[in-house]
């Protein structure tokens, strides 16, 4: 499968950054999956900040997830997934909803394979995004994104490659050929255990 565009240097932030909290900062939360004939999944999360639950709702015959954040307000932002047609997703989600008549926001994200090129369209608001991931070769993957943004006299670019051979990856971004990031990850083994190794390099812009 095509690796999203905005995915080429997850495997390394994740390892970097991901189980990295800051001081005085905490989490607990849980992460369950509905077995085949589920239809509801309840997933409490808690930090620092507060306490909030994931509520799933799965309707078997049209394919469809429904998703409810609820926090100890009493605020609830849905989202609905669906994924009726195979090897495309379309997924609807308001970032804020206080009563049913009033919206601050909402997101419309398109995910699909088209004769191997991966795309991915995130409307938003006041803006929206486009990228596109293509597998050139087996271990070579070239993508892009253009982003336009109300009120900006030119929409952004970013541009890059994601290496991937037996367990090691090299990402290459640049963000209007003005900043560069490089991530690379790759497995080491010693005294017969197995580790991963990932470091980022961020460079332009004044860095």
């Amino acid at each position: 499968m095509t690796t999203q565009y905005k995915d080429f240097n997850k495997d390394v932030k994740d390892l970097l950054t991901k189980n990295v909290t800051a001081p005085g900062t905490w989490k607990l939360e849980s992460k369950l999956k509905g077995g085949k004939g589920d239809m509801i999944v309840f997933n409490p999360k808690a930090d620092n900040k507060g306490v909030t639950a994931d509520v799933e709702l799965t309707c078997p015959v049209y394919g469809e997830v429904w998703k409810l954040t609820c926090d100890a307000a009493g605020q609830v932002k849905p989202k609905v997934t669906y994924k009726g047609f195979k090897g495309h997703k379309i997924e609807v989600a308001l970032s804020e909803v206080r009563d049913a008549a009033d919206v601050d926001a909402w997101e419309v994200v398109y995910e699909g394979n088209v004769a191997g090129v991966q795309i991915n369209n995130n409307l938003k608001v006041k803006s929206n995004e486009f990228a596109v991931a293509y597998k050139a070769v087996p271990q070579l993957t070239v993508g892009g994104q253009l982003s336009c943004k109300k009120g900006d006299a030119a929409p952004g670019w970013s541009a890059g490659l994601l290496f991937k051979d037996a367990g090691r990856q090299l990402a290459v971004t640049t963000k209007n050929a003005k900043t560069f990031t490089t991530g690379a990850l790759f497995p080491v083994s010693a005294a017969g255990y197995d580790f991963k190794v990932a470091a980022q390099v961020d460079c332009g812009g004044g860095k």
